[in-house]
């Protein structure tokens, strides 16, 4: 085959059971399907069969022609391999099947898109990323392809952003008229991308310092603390440079390496990103001061800085965010060990996937917590970022607990994100609101914190209590009392207290 001029070849040199052949082919195209790479594919379906299998032959790679050796009975495993010419390996390695048309979004296309129309152009960038993105710019009407009504645009742009970031865009969506009101949210919109930037980032780098010994520089912890004083004007995208340096310093891996070109483009001085930065910057503690015409002109300025912040941020497209409530071990006997994992993606469903497919795999991620994937919805799990306590899904601290056993009470994934630290709790928004939301109607806002008790989750009582604490006790009644404390499960306990121990490890390991 090599000779007839086949680059790579997948190729055993004895007979394999019908079942095992299937189940790793399966595997294999499977993972091609899903965007890996063909060495990746390989791997995973490598992967597959030496799990189903335990006495699976040895799976490997060869470069080169060779030939196989009769081996004596039982002394070696014989091969089962993926075969590469050496000159085509890095080709082969890295190839992807062309999984739609190679197109980019063109003039064309875009004609008459007017609101968010810069924002509508980050469509471009995505599409270099993501094929499909131009597949959901059109469809196919009586066997012939046309584009959708241009006012669908935006929400393409929101729903392949990650969740936290699409709903800024869509509440920015809601805003047509160019005034104060939707001058504050590109600005939100800017903010909160930085912010989800930035805890990708400082999550990934806890990470890898907790692999190696080594003293964190010392002013780390203080410079990446936020409190409730300093959280109106943190610098995400500056602490983002910051902790790249310090990643590049250490050798540590980029869970996401396109964070580094992002970085180069930010730090460029009189690049379009080093520049849309330093304008939304200053926006960001002065635009409540401006007003009449100049607020057009503002608006449209922004909306272009912000743009090209989002440009940059496009590559977010092939990362995916899920919440993972809890994991089971499957291990029937003469079966291989698989997860069922009650889990969902952060996406415009916003719900637990119920189907078997989805929730049985056969590798596991972390439990009760937020974590992002970078191959997709069914790709390796191999590949994930552990994002809490960054990001909480609130719903999965509410559980009620009847005979021992834990129920969960909400199929439905709430997201917050991190906002600040106050004496000791830590504060968390809901990520459906306007970024200023907070510091102008605490009350009124989705705002939770780690000293909450259920009793408050479900009356709502989402901020520390500031009035006078009064009680009354008395012997008569203790009887009383203590059936009353008995049925409450629970219910006076801090529901999200795990959260505060995990904020103390990340500051011991910078400590």
């Amino acid at each position: 085959l090599f000779a007839a001029g086949v680059k790579a070849v997948i190729a055993t040199s004895v007979p394999i059971q019908d079942a095992m052949a299937k189940d790793f082919a399966i595997a294999f195209y499977q993972a091609l399907v899903y965007k890996n790479s063909l060495k990746r594919a390989f791997e995973f379906a490598k992967s597959a069969v030496e799990t189903r299998y335990r006495d699976a032959p040895e799976i490997e790679f060869h470069r080169g022609i060779g030939h196989a050796v009769t081996p004596s009975v039982k002394e070696e495993k014989l091969p089962w391999g993926l075969y590469v010419k050496e000159e085509f390996e890095s080709e082969i390695f890295n190839f992807k099947l062309p999984y739609y048309k190679e197109v980019s979004v063109n003039d064309d296309i875009l004609v008459n898109v007017s609101t968010n129309r810069y924002i509508v152009e980050v469509l471009r960038e995505m599409c270099n990323y993501k094929k499909d993105i131009y597949t959901q710019m059109t469809v196919v009407r009586d066997g012939e392809e046309v584009k959708r009504d241009s006012s669908y645009f935006l929400k393409i742009v929101m729903d392949n952003f990650p969740l936290v970031m699409g709903k800024q865009i869509a509440l920015l969506k809601q805003l047509q008229i160019p005034d104060a009101q939707r001058l504050e949210q590109i600005i939100s919109t800017y903010i909160i991308t930085g912010q989800t930037l930035y805890y990708i980032l400082l999550s990934n780098f806890w990470e890898e310092k907790s692999k190696v010994r080594q003293d964190p520089p010392p002013d780390f912890l203080k410079r990446n603390t936020i409190t409730l004083e300093n959280s109106a004007n943190f610098d995400y995208y500056k602490a983002i440079w910051e902790i790249l340096e310090l990643m590049k310093k250490s050798n540590f891996p980029l869970f996401a390496p396109e964070l580094e070109t992002f970085c180069q483009n930010l730090s460029a001085e009189g690049s379009d990103t080093n520049e849309a930065y330093k304008m939304l910057e200053i926006l960001r503690g002065s635009y409540t001061g401006i007003t009449g015409a100049d607020v057009v002109a503002t608006c449209k300025n922004a909306e272009m800085a912000l743009a090209s912040i989002l440009w940059d941020a496009a590559f977010l497209v092939n990362y995916e965010i899920f919440s993972v409530r809890d994991i089971e071990i499957n291990f029937p006997r003469a079966s291989a060990i698989s997860y069922e994992l009650e889990w969902g993606a952060a996406d415009e469903n916003t719900l637990l996937f119920n189907d078997e497919t989805s929730r049985r795999k056969q590798q596991y991620t972390n439990c009760d917590s937020i974590v992002m994937v970078g191959y997709g919805r069914d790709g390796d799990l191999k590949n994930y970022l552990n994002l809490t306590p960054f990001f909480i899904d609130k719903n999965t601290f509410h559980k009620v607990v009847r005979d021992d056993n834990v129920v969960q009470k909400n199929n439905i994934i709430d997201l917050f994100m991190f906002r600040y630290e106050k004496e000791g709790v830590y504060y968390y928004t809901s990520i459906r609101h306007n970024y200023f939301l907070p510091y102008q109607n605490e009350k009124g806002t989705d705002i939770v914190h780690t000293q909450m008790t259920m009793r408050d989750f479900e009356v709502g009582a989402n901020i520390t209590n500031q009035t006078p604490k009064v009680e009354f006790k008395s012997s008569k009644f203790a009887k009383i009392e203590a059936e009353e404390k008995s049925k409450s499960n629970g219910n006076d306990k801090p529901i999200f207290a795990d959260l505060e121990n995990q904020f103390m490890s990340f500051k011991t390991s910078f400590t």
